[in-house]
């Protein structure tokens, strides 16, 4: 019995080192690449990060009006637009996505679209909420065969998911009328209900995990044989 303990010892101990190197090899060193709020405190969320144009932006969270900040190395960042777009409507900027030439920010509550092709100048590309005050959020910009795709968060009538498509007017700071043409994309009533599964393959630590429970089930065995 005490040579079955110290094996089982042996094992656990060689299972504890191993670990320890797997973890030990997969560190890797993290540090803050802006100040804090990006030098305000009002800036309380990140919601956002995209690349466009050699560029990194960041859209925040600012209860005066979303601000979206840039940088061309990592840690040198400066504002990217006029705070809200020019209204406190637009307080979250709650996606990001680059497509055909051009930086798209969807916000909310407001649920507007803004675009950019030099990473400054902006205008918008949308009505706000798209004609449905219901929309309070654009809550995610997704690109896809050739459109740009915008998902709502709506309580009132339910999420609606949006495409939208570009006329040729030139851009302009503040336009008049959207400069794009959004289409609600109907609802056809059927649905891909096949179930799908999700396989895990186990990491390095657990394989080692396993293989340690293994020889210590086996050693059981060939003690528990002799006894």
């Amino acid at each position: 019995m005490r040579r079955l303990c110290i094996f089982v010892l042996m094992v656990l101990t060689l299972m504890v080192m191993i670990n320890s190197f797997a973890f030990a090899t997969d560190v890797t060193e993290s540090s803050q690449e802006n100040t804090d709020g990006f030098g305000n405190d009002n800036n309380s969320a990140t919601y956002a990060l995209e690349t466009f144009d050699n560029h990194l932006y960041a859209g925040t969270w600012n209860a005066s009006g979303t601000e979206i900040w840039r940088t061309p190395d990592g840690t040198t960042w400066s504002q990217a637009n006029t705070d809200g777009f020019g209204t406190v409507n637009n307080m979250i900027t709650s996606a990001l996505e680059t497509f055909d030439g051009y930086l798209y920010a969807g916000t909310m509550p407001a649920t507007a679209i803004w675009r950019t092709s030099d990473g400054t100048t902006w205008s918008q590309a949308n009505t706000d909420g798209f004609g449905d005050a219901g929309n309070r959020s654009t809550a995610a910009l997704e690109t896809f065969d050739s459109y740009l795709y915008a998902r709502t968060y709506n309580r009132s009538n339910g999420t609606a998911i949006w495409r939208i498509e570009w006329e040729t007017q030139p851009d302009t700071a503040q336009p008049s009328t959207p400069q794009t043409t959004a289409t609600e994309l109907p609802y056809t009533g059927s649905e891909d209900t096949t179930e799908t599964t999700t396989s895990t393959t186990p990491s390095g630590i657990s394989l080692f995990a396993i293989a340690g429970l293994m020889l210590v089930v086996s050693g059981l065995r060939m003690k528990m044989s002799r006894i």
